[in-house]
């Protein structure tokens, strides 16, 4: 009885086999660190919407992209024998061939950014450097009349209103909505309200 494979699964095993071919780890049936840190690299999609819409570095931005995709393989790089050629299509199929997988994965390498102590979650400084983005005189956002005039305003906001465990931290579950552009601000004379819309 022979095995059925859908042509998704054939393209991505052809693909981790041609990365295989130029792994340092030829021996091994599996990817290593490199060899995986090098096709996420490869893949400017996953990267460089990132350099674009935060004005960063685009090494940084493809070793934010790395260290993102490594976290939702959940693979550390240090187990023995590697990444696996199932790990490796279903990371390929859900962040890659989906747009909508697409569109999280940006959102995490965003998060990702502003997490410098990578414990996956946003402190109030960490949170306070994310708002900067809204601030900034090259911002898209900038002037933008939704915006509290001054930013420890919208850091206390989104603070207050995503915060829903109440642990003074932000995890990308809580913060996604804001990071998506769906947390519309309008501001009254008397206080701040924020509708959310739907991710």
């Amino acid at each position: 009885m022979g095995i059925c494979m859908t042509k998704e699964r054939a393209e991505s095993a052809r693909e981790f086999e041609s990365i295989k071919s130029f792994s340092s780890s030829k021996k091994n049936k599996d990817l290593n660190e490199d060899d995986f840190g090098l096709y996420i690299k490869k893949h400017a999609q996953l990267w460089s919407m990132l350099a674009v819409n935060l004005g960063l570095d685009e090494n940084y931005c493809r070793d934010i992209a790395v260290k993102t995709a490594f976290s939702l393989v959940g693979w550390s790089g240090d187990e023995d024998g590697g990444m696996s050629p199932e790990m490796f299509h279903k990371f390929r199929m859900e962040y890659i061939e989906d747009p909508r997988g697409s569109l999280e994965f940006f959102q995490r390498t965003v998060f990702q950014v502003f997490d410098k102590d990578n414990n996956g979650k946003l402190d109030l400084e960490e949170l306070d450097s994310f708002v900067d983005v809204f601030y900034s005189c090259d911002s898209i956002f900038a002037g933008d009349s939704r915006l509290p005039k001054d930013k420890k305003d919208l850091v206390k906001i989104i603070a207050e209103k995503f915060d829903t465990n109440n642990d003074s931290f932000l995890d990308f579950d809580e913060i996604r909505i804001v990071i998506a552009g769906k947390a519309n601000l309008s501001i009254n004379k008397d206080n701040v309200n924020i509708d959310i819309d739907q991710v």
